[in-house]
């Protein structure tokens, strides 16, 4: 680097300094040198005129006394020998002026008065009174008159010498500045030469060489610790940078490639454009993940996609795309694996193979032995597509066959793609449906044993304006799968709440209880206050209505929907459990949710009467039921066999075609004629 001279550089700042100081200082001690000089000159003359007075003293006396005029020329004589002496003016005790000497005529005689022992000073002289005294007695006295510099004719009398000492001071002044300039200013110019040349070659791992003891040592000190903690920042946000770039492109906890990586990998593959080429991938997905990570927490769960994920790569190496598209979703593709469709589908069926062995699906986990099954949805294909997404969806969509149909595995065809594109038109619908105020709710009447009506079940219709009527089966899940099913559920509440107060004003319906069915996806943080508000917006009582699980709900937060029952049933509202011993509904969560009544699925109840299997089952449920005090009602009976092989088990409550079929609420008839129409 080229060190030029900055504007008010340290080097021009310490020189004028200097020059300043020196100036100053040589003001100061050449005034204090003629101070001392006029203070001198004062005490001489004092001095001097004690010695005149001595000299002259006895002449004097006979001057005085004698008015001896050879006594006056001897005085004179002596006077002239005093370079310095200017006048002398002698007075008797009478103040009368009796002798009087000048040296020129530019020195004339004072006035006749004599003060004792004063000091006087003029422009070039200074002038003292003494007393003259002879044997002890005064006798008169004298007015001596010398000489004494003024500041101006010392200054005039010194001013070349003064002008030598004081360019001598500035020269040696300015030299000093040059020295003291250059050995502060060179540390400091070279630290910026050594911090040019990091900027230069951007090289962050030189240090600067200590070569100083002093300030100038700590400061480079200083600056190769600032340089080590800045290389260590730029390592870690450099590090950073890398793990957000990882991060953006794969899956931290698999490595595998993720949906954005995978979907953009796979177009590269497409857009090469080989005619005629087979290829495939299949998708997989771990049945019932979440029950895993709620049985065993989310840190087995994660070490599972783990190990998953090493089985998977180790067992298909010859893969060219792995990828984890979703939280337990992992895609395999193989590419340019065959002109022959049929060839394709059988490498595609035998890769898969070691899939479905109980051998690949064990995991020994922290001693745990965890066993798992795969959901696997299969794409045969070629590149006709051309776009990445096309293919995946496609791939997607054989999956959710696979789930929907609860199948291991199911390969993608054109019926698949329609039944996906079917889901997408109801999960459009829906949202429209909600703002068009399409969907009405029908009740099922639910019975004693005795054949009094114990209340009613709320169940949702959509009535579509093209597609006429649409049952529960055909979008509840796609309206949990959407989201759509939150609004659905506070629509259900503030329905069923409102019907509930409307049967509360009728002494034949009061007593009634309503159930309405509740997803596991509406238990969200809002859910137990929008059942609360409903209850007391309508003005009914708590008690009256019932909330129907779904077996979704054991499928993830378990604990935290556990509490937000507690608090309904705090309420008074009571809690049942839907189509109870069939999915997940297990004695370990009966155990810990806060529920009044379980509720037998109709798949026992209809074949009960073929199969003594189903009654052992059903009887099982209604003795756990009443060893647990909670109420059991069954669902599904559709005969008077039925319903009299279920009283004999003791049951209590019954729900089916038997007894009323879903209906408007319209269409529901308020009498009690229902004992004698079933010849109870």
């Amino acid at each position: 680097m080229i060190t030029k001279a900055y504007k008010g550089s340290i080097s021009q700042k310490l020189t004028l300094a200097i020059f300043f100081i020196t100036s100053i200082t040589v003001l100061i001690g050449y005034t204090i040198a003629i101070s001392l000089y006029i203070k001198a000159q004062k005490e001489d003359d004092i001095h001097l005129n004690s010695t005149i007075q001595s000299v002259i003293a006895q002449d004097l006396a006979k001057l005085i006394f004698l008015n001896n005029v050879t006594a006056a020329a001897d005085i004179t004589a002596k006077l002239k020998a005093f370079k310095g002496l200017n006048a002398v003016t002698v007075y008797n005790s009478k103040h009368k002026a009796i002798y009087e000497y000048s040296k020129n005529q530019e020195y004339k005689p004072f006035i006749n008065s004599c003060n004792d022992n004063t000091l006087r000073t003029y422009k070039d002289s200074i002038e003292l009174t003494s007393s003259i005294f002879y044997a002890g007695n005064k006798i008169g006295c004298s007015r001596i008159n010398l000489h004494f510099d003024s500041i101006f004719s010392i200054i005039k009398k010194h001013l070349e010498s003064m002008l030598v000492f004081y360019f001598f001071m500035l020269l040696l002044s300015l030299i000093l500045a040059k020295y003291y300039a250059k050995r502060f200013t060179k540390p400091i110019l070279y630290l910026a030469d050594f911090l040019d040349s990091i900027e230069f070659t951007s090289s962050l791992n030189r240090r600067i060489n200590i070569k100083y003891d002093d300030e100038f040592g700590k400061l480079y000190e200083e600056t190769n610790m600032m340089l080590e903690n800045i290389e260590s920042s730029l390592i870690s946000q450099k590090k950073a940078e890398e793990e957000l770039k990882f991060l953006q492109q794969y899956d931290a906890l698999t490595g595998f490639a993720n949906k954005e990586l995978f979907l953009k990998s796979l177009q590269i593959q497409i857009d090469k454009k080989k005619e005629n080429i087979w290829h495939f991938m299949f998708c997989l997905n771990i049945k019932k993940f979440n029950q895993i990570n709620e049985l065993y927490g989310h840190t087995i769960g994660d070490i599972l996609l783990q190990k998953l994920a090493q089985r998977i790569k180790q067992d298909f190496s010859n893969a060219t795309i792995f990828a984890k598209i979703g939280v337990d979703e992992f895609i395999v593709c193989y590419r340019d694996v065959s002109k022959n469709r049929e060839n394709a589908v059988g490498k595609a069926e035998k890769s898969i193979e070691i899939l479905q062995t109980e051998v690949y699906n064990e995991f020994r986990i922290n001693e745990k032995l965890i066993n798992i099954s795969l959901y696997i949805g299969i794409n045969v294909y070629q590149d006709e597509r051309n776009s990445s997404e096309d293919i995946l969806r496609a791939t997607d969509a054989a999956l959710h066959m696979a789930k929907n149909e609860d199948k291991n595995l199911a390969f993608y065809n054109k019926e698949i793609e329609n039944e996906t594109l079917k889901r997408l038109e109801i999960a459009t619908d829906l949202h429209q449906a909600l703002k068009e105020h399409q969907f009405e709710l029908y009740y099922q009447l639910q019975y004693k044993d005795d054949g009094s009506i114990y209340g009613a079940e709320a169940l949702i219709r959509w009535n579509h304006p093209q597609k006429g009527l649409i049952p529960p089966v055909e979008f509840i899940e796609i309206a949990e799968n959407s989201g759509v099913i939150v609004a659905v559920g506070d629509w259900i509440i503030k329905q069923g709440c409102k019907q509930l107060a409307n049967w509360g004003k009728d002494d034949r319906t009061k007593e009634w209880v309503l159930a309405i069915n509740v997803s596991s996806k509406q238990f969200d943080d809002y859910l137990v206050s929008k059942i609360k508000n409903a209850i007391v917006k309508n003005g009914i009582n708590s008690t009256k209505l019932k909330v129907e699980l779904t077996e979704s709900l054991f499928l993830e937060n378990f604990d935290e929907n556990v509490q937000k029952l507690q608090e309904l049933k705090d309420y008074g509202i009571q809690i049942s459990i839907d189509d109870f011993g069939t999915g997940y509904s297990s004695l370990q969560y009966l155990k810990k949710l806060p529920t009044n009544q379980i509720k037998i699925d109709q798949s026992f109840v209809v074949g009960m009467l073929n199969d003594t299997k189903d009654i052992a089952i059903i009887k099982s449920i209604i003795e756990l039921g009443d060893a647990l005090e909670l109420d059991v009602i069954a669902e599904g009976v559709e005969t008077k066999e039925h319903f009299e092989l279920l009283k004999s088990l003791h049951c209590r409550y019954f729900q089916g075609y038997y007894f009323a079929k879903p209906q408007p609420i319209e269409k529901i008839k308020l009498d009690n004629s229902l004992k004698m129409q079933l010849n109870l």
